[in-house]
């Protein structure tokens, strides 16, 4: 029986995914972590898209407004930070957080986008955006790192935190949302996809942040980091007061500092 990757505690086997992974649960009560055993090389590595500019755009087009939004909720979480700020999108990929937030914000803010693979250079310098294919030899410091669904698909998401916390300035945040862990698959959207290792619960993330050196962690419920339908009907409202009450919301999300 493999061991929780985040405490290194026994685990349970609970079921076999929809896509064929076997899941397990962390034994430990204050961890209670969710994961599939890594089985092979670069698992948690997603596809390259064929056209990035094309597969950005596209994103782009379908979050805009949801972005704009969460714009303005990480201007308010940092605020009291004066202009330019220096912000890292970590796991960044096609970028269009990214390419949104320096359209609008321009000049009062340096965004790094941090992706291994060297192919994304171009087209992140193309869109104004600062390529790091590493963080090893980067002395800048951060006011604001971002992780948006991508500590999911990290081997070691404790080492890698660790690793972020020493290119965030002392009074910076560390912004993290992620799919939910959960005993049972119906009521999340984590497992479905394949390069998807982790699956954070409330207290595994905490544990894992903890660990990492982040001590003032502020979970909720962030509104605005969902799409807002075309009509707010009843229905909405509904979800909407379960998400609040962290009921079927399907999702995790924290800004983290020391």
């Amino acid at each position: 029986m493999p061991v929780c990757p985040i405490c290194n505690s026994k685990s349970s086997f609970l079921f076999t995914s929809k896509i064929n992974r076997k899941i397990y649960n962390c034994r430990l009560r204050e961890c209670n972590h969710f994961f599939t055993p890594i089985i092979k090389e670069n698992q948690g590595i997603c596809e390259l898209p064929e056209n990035i500019q094309e597969e950005s755009d596209k994103d782009l087009f379908i979050y805009k407004e949801r972005n704009q939004r969460m714009l303005n909720l990480f201007l308010r979480k940092t605020h009291g930070i004066s202009a330019p700020y220096n912000w890292l999108d970590y796991g960044s990929g096609s970028a269009h957080v990214s390419r949104l937030f320096k359209e609008i914000l321009k000049e009062n803010c340096n965004i790094y986008c941090c992706e291994l693979n060297q192919i994304y250079e171009e087209f992140y310098r193309f869109n104004n955006l600062i390529h790091l294919n590493s963080l090893e030899k980067v002395e800048k410091k951060f006011d604001l790192i971002y992780l948006v669904e991508v500590i999911e698909h990290l081997d070691d998401p404790i080492k890698t935190l660790k690793e972020l916390s020493k290119s965030l300035k002392k009074k910076g945040k560390i912004f993290i949302s992620t799919p939910m862990g959960m005993k049972k698959e119906f009521l999340t959207k984590a497992y479905e996809a394949d390069s998807h290792l982790h699956f954070f619960s409330k207290k595994s993330l905490s544990y894992a942040l903890k660990k990492a050196g982040f001590l003032n962690n502020e979970f909720g419920f962030f509104e605005e980091l969902y799409p807002l339908p075309e009509k707010k009907d009843f229905f909405y409202k509904f979800k909407l007061f379960m998400k609040k009450k962290n009921l079927f919301s399907g999702h995790l999300s924290t800004f983290s500092s020391f």
